[in-house]
């Protein structure tokens, strides 16, 4: 169902001024008010419409939600405290400002972002060929983003005191984060580029927690004062930073082999291997970053004594596959431990 302009501008005038709300025939279903216990009006709820061609302009709006609607080639410039439930967006551009808002689930596709985010929730959203640059605008606004797919997109984010980013998952994307303090960071890059710089000295007292993930892809970090001891990078194509090496790792991912005909992981830096549920039980051996669920994997002369024992016979087909892996991993770690003496 497609909503007017001038429907949806005198049914939130009337509201936001406490008037009763006359909504027509056509529209009851689709547009309805959200009523508290004390019969004092919470939100103004539009369900399953789309807006086309919509111009938000008004200083601000405010108690409403969006379920399931469809934004297209609409023009948000104001203020918003409202939550986007599984709304879509598409060719929209956005100069607003969100303060105690939420966007979930929302399928964003050739989009333009050039906003606040303050006391607000960024989470669970695909976004696809769009740019999304976010600052703040006060004290203390807090913002978490969180479970992002991005394909050949841009996220900017400046200036954010605190912020939550996790389970980002980036393809062929850039993400840049400057002078942000106290957040951490779950993100799976492919084909992508990270840049995290802290540029402004009134963010001096910066904590950084990063568990990243890179597949073909370029990292950028620097000027970070503290760094938790927790934090780590795998798969990395190429980085400049003044993280210590000992936080970057790198991660070795077989073909589906084996019994379980699943992925065998190795991390060279820190000689582990991962393999299914296969333990070698030693927890205080475990390094950071790796099998935060339990005490899973076990160091490679483990891993090689544990398949000897399962598969002696050479001519067993998991036996190959596996002493195939082993050697691989054999030979990173020599070139590992080789590059790092050097």
């Amino acid at each position: 169902m497609v909503i007017r302009q001038e429907v949806f501008d005198r049914v939130y005038r009337e509201f936001n001024v406490g008037k009763p709300i006359s909504i027509p025939d056509y529209y009851k279903g689709y547009i309805k008010i959200d009523i508290n216990d004390d019969g004092d009006h919470n939100n103004l709820i539009f369900k399953d419409l789309e807006f086309l061609d919509f111009r938000f302009d008004m200083k601000d709006y405010k108690h409403i939600f969006f379920d399931h609607c469809a934004f297209t080639n609409s023009y948000f410039n104001s203020s918003f405290t409202a939550t986007f439930a599984e709304c879509s967006f598409r060719y929209c551009q956005c100069n607003s400002t969100f303060n105690n808002s939420k966007i979930s689930g929302a399928h964003i596709s050739h989009c333009v972002f050039y906003s606040v985010f303050e006391y607000s929730d960024f989470d669970h959203n695909s976004i696809f060929y769009s740019s999304l640059e976010i600052a703040y605008n006060g004290n203390n606004p807090w913002t978490s983003f969180s479970n992002l797919h991005l394909v050949n997109s841009s996220i900017d984010v400046r200036k954010c005191f605190e912020m939550s980013i996790s389970d980002i998952d980036a393809s062929y994307s850039t993400i840049r984060i400057s002078d942000c303090s106290r957040f951490k960071e779950e993100i799976s890059l492919d084909s992508s580029k990270l840049r995290i710089t802290h540029e402004s000295r009134s963010f001096k007292d910066t904590t950084l927690l990063f568990q990243i993930n890179a597949t073909q892809s370029n990292i950028i970090m620097d000027e970070w004062d503290h760094i938790s001891s927790e934090s780590y990078i795998n798969n990395v194509h190429s980085i400049t930073t003044n993280v210590p090496k000992k936080y970057i790792n790198t991660i070795i991912q077989t073909d589906r082999i084996g019994s379980r005909e699943d992925y065998t992981y190795y991390d060279v830096t820190n000689n582990w291997v991962e393999c299914g549920c296969w333990s070698c039980g030693k927890e205080e051996s475990r390094p950071h970053g790796r099998s935060k669920g339990g005490t899973l994997g076990g160091t490679l002369e483990e891993f090689e004594k544990r398949v000897l024992s399962v598969y002696p016979d050479e001519s067993n087909k998991y036996h190959k596959e596996y002493m195939d892996a082993i050697a691989q991993f054999k030979k990173a770690r020599e070139e590992y431990l080789k590059a790092n003496k050097e």
